[in-house]
């Protein structure tokens, strides 16, 4: 392992086999044959292949216990030094109206399907009742946004048939709580950057990175107003706490309050005596006596998805793939790292010139897009990234590359 003053530096698999071509003319002298062609070359070509592997392996091990180069499940335990855990995925939730014969027991675990065999498993035995329907609350099998069932797929049937449960129809579905998938490690990684930042207590940093801490919470957002009169709608001498946790009308209303519950207790431990709280979420906390001493105030955020179509000219030989994830990460980048800046559109040529791209034609909306939502004929368009009048944060939803022969 050689380590540097600049870090870790790991050998090339042709530094290693020039190494090893040195040591075998050394020893057997100036004409050995160690072309690919010999017998020796061969051999020397194995351990030079292996042990380019290993130093592959000894590269990711030195870089794995730093946060900002680590990545999987060192990037796991790295966090462990910002206190900070990976948001895991979640699996989708449905209430789903069943009828049938009057008596009839739905153990827990019955399935249900889709018509694209979507399969959702019931969390509670029920038992269909007098006026012949039952309410089951039914959990996806599969963890992330699988389950959150388009219109036209929706749960219509029992995966199996099944003496005991004959007569048995789902006759309406409704979402209870959407699916999501596993935190990825840029998003990860930009939250315990921002937890680290946030050490201490009473500053906007500190309430953004306890916010960050808790599980669940995507993103949070915490903007002030240290004047004596009102900007941008906000109180004099107040802090707005935007915060991402997934909250929204589908959300059972036990997980809405132990959330709340939780993130003001947060706010509170982390703000300023006498600072007032704002937001459209007001959640009373309780001293020993149960008796109410602070009221904390803070605004759920939906999540705004945004879809981009870019069409470009490529260098000779640039792979079409590679390309479109290099803008991803600096599109995806940029949105990320939005707090108080307003989102501007023509700052996304400059995220869009990456290795390979000669020359960016056009950026337009792509499907999936709110129609309108994004003024193109202007290309100084901005809006909030976190907009307190819609409950709103801008997310990255998708990039499509178009390549234009040059």
């Amino acid at each position: 392992m050689a380590v540097e003053t600049t870090g870790y530096k790991r050998r090339t698999y042709d530094e290693i086999l020039s190494g090893l071509e040195a040591d075998a003319r050394k020893l057997f002298g100036e004409d050995i044959d160690t072309s690919d062609l010999s017998v020796l070359g061969k051999y020397l070509r194995i351990i030079a292949y292996r042990s380019a592997k290993s130093e592959e392996d000894k590269e990711k091990l030195y870089y794995g216990g730093f946060v900002t180069t680590a990545n999987d499940s060192a990037l796991d335990m790295a966090a462990g030094y910002a206190l900070a855990v990976r948001n895991g995925g979640a699996a989708a939730r449905h209430r789903l109206t069943v009828r049938g014969p009057k008596g009839t027991v739905i153990p827990y675990g019955t399935k249900f399907r889709t018509e694209a065999d979507v399969l959702f498993f019931n969390t509670h035995e029920e038992t269909v009742g007098e006026d012949g329907t039952a309410i089951l609350v039914v959990e996806c099998t599969q963890v992330g946004e699988v389950g959150n069932l388009a219109a036209e797929n929706l749960i219509n049937s029992l995966a199996e048939q099944n003496a005991a449960l004959l007569g048995v129809e789902v006759e309406a579905s409704e979402l209870l709580a959407q699916g999501s998938a596993m935190e990825d490690d840029f998003t990860f990684r930009r939250r315990i950057m921002s937890i680290i930042k946030g050490r201490g207590s009473k500053t906007i940093a500190s309430i953004r990175a306890a916010l960050l801490r808790l599980d669940g919470v995507v993103s949070a957002t915490v903007i002030e107003n240290d004047t004596d009169e009102y900007v941008n709608e906000l109180p004099p001498h107040c802090v707005a706490c935007y915060v991402n946790a997934g909250i929204n009308e589908h959300t059972p209303e036990d997980e809405r309050t132990a959330m709340n519950q939780l993130i003001a207790e947060t706010i509170f431990s982390k703000k300023g005596g006498g600072i007032y709280t704002h937001g459209s979420t007001a959640v009373e906390l309780k001293d020993e006596r149960g008796e109410v001493n602070s009221i904390v105030r803070f605004t759920h955020t939906d999540e705004l998805a945004l879809y981009f179509e870019i069409t470009a000219e490529l260098m000779p030989g640039a792979d079409k793939d590679e390309v479109r994830g290099l803008m991803w990460d600096n599109i995806n980048g940029y949105i990320a790292g939005l707090d108080k800046e307003p989102f501007v559109f023509n700052r996304l040529y400059g995220k869009c010139y990456v290795d390979g791209v000669r020359r960016i034609i056009s950026i337009t909306e792509a499907e999936g897009q709110p129609e309108g939502f994004i003024d193109i004929d202007d290309a100084s368009h901005e809006f909030d990234a976190i907009d307190p009048k819609n409950d709103r944060s801008l997310i990255l939803g998708g990039v499509t590359l178009k390549v234009k022969e040059a």
